[in-house]
């Protein structure tokens, strides 16, 4: 399901470089920095 706070692919590519990449060593993330982005997005807009 898409909502209007989603980001498309395109916008998403332009932020993705700001966020560190996994260590070859390092757990394996269990949620990915697009899925976290988008909660604070809906987060934020429901407190404003």
């Amino acid at each position: 399901m898409r909502y209007t706070s989603d980001l498309t692919d395109p916008k998403w590519q332009l932020i993705d470089y700001g966020f560190p990449k996994p260590g070859k060593q390092a757990c394996p993330r269990e949620d990915a920095f697009r899925e976290l982005l988008k909660f604070l997005t809906v987060v934020l807009q429901r407190l404003l």
